[in-house]
């Protein structure tokens, strides 16, 4: 493909792209929360699922999986609340 030459000029070239890159504070997301946390402190299911989506740690399948309801289910609940 390429010649050593090049492999090592674009090896370097990305590694001093990545020393560039700055993620902003308001871009890191924190690590999740369990659902036993949001089950935890919810009044109801519902309450629950709406603050499980809302923390933003896990996708509409993913909680409809912990929370044994269909993903369709999560998203009426979530446009409920």
């Amino acid at each position: 493909m390429g010649g050593s030459e090049f492999i090592e000029k674009v090896q370097r070239h990305l590694t001093d792209q990545q020393e560039d890159i700055q993620i902003q504070k308001f871009q890191k997301r924190a690590k999740p929360k369990l659902s036993s946390h949001y089950e935890s402190h919810a009044l109801n299911r519902d309450e629950a699922i709406d603050s499980a989506y809302s923390s933003g740690g896990y996708r509409i399948k993913k909680w409809g999986f912990i929370f044994y309801v269909h993903f369709t289910t999560i998203g009426k609940i979530i446009r409920r609340h």
